[in-house]
């Protein structure tokens, strides 16, 4: 009896997976765009695969991203080409059917985006400043920020008294303010706030100085 060791064995596992995956055959083409993707896509839907695209390579920096929309807008303007053999030939694989192909496609979008949300929950459970980083997310209508969308953030401190009355933030989506009691509710305080939007390289603006003007020297 021949022993197998478990790299060898692993090695063999995989490469007999890659022989029994479904060939991908071509189905949208151009020869001056880059539709490799879309056309891996399509490969699944044909063979109604979801689980196939979900964790297929190519496509995975995509969900990773979030980016599968992306991917879903630019393939609206190829799919409805397949099978139009004289303008883009793109002839029709056996049992191509347009509607349940774009209904692939849209599911794809749904099944992809649950996948990056229950990672992306699961990061932000485990990183640092959480609660801060909710009370953060919950001012721009957000659960929470991750921690490499606070540098896009603008914010500046309010004062009243000399004391922190609230925290004015910014993204490119809104305008928000984060208030004493919106920080009290979650457990946090200002300083606490403050430190994370610091720590994660939000732009800060400080409070400008007042202009003085000169009076004329003559009327």
């Amino acid at each position: 009896m021949k022993i197998i060791k478990g790299s060898t064995l692993r090695k063999i596992i995989r490469e007999s997976l890659i022989r029994e995956a479904p060939e991908m055959i071509s189905i949208v083409r151009n020869d001056y765009e880059d539709v490799e993707d879309i056309n891996i896509l399509a490969n699944y839907a044909l063979r109604n695969d979801m689980q196939g695209a979900l964790t297929d390579p190519e496509l995975q920096h995509y969900i990773e991203k979030n980016e599968v929309s992306y991917l879903i807008d630019d393939s609206h303007g190829w799919l409805k080409h397949v099978g139009d053999e004289d303008d883009y030939n793109m002839p029709a694989p056996e049992g191509w059917d347009l509607k349940k192909v774009q209904q692939f496609f849209k599911d794809f979008d749904d099944e992809a985006y649950n996948v990056f949300s229950k990672k992306e929950e699961g990061d932000h459970t485990s990183l640092p400043a959480k609660k801060e980083r909710e009370t953060i997310g919950q001012a721009l209508t957000q659960s929470y920020v991750m921690p490499d969308e606070i540098k896009e953030i603008e914010f500046q401190i309010r004062r009243k008294g000399g004391q922190v009355s609230n925290i004015n933030i910014e993204n490119d989506v809104m305008d928000a303010n984060i208030s004493s009691q919106a920080a009290k509710q979650n457990g946090v305080t200002f300083d606490d706030i403050i430190k994370t939007l610091r720590d994660g390289g939000a732009k800060e603006r400080k409070k400008q100085q007042p202009v003085k003007h000169t009076p004329p020297m003559y009327d």
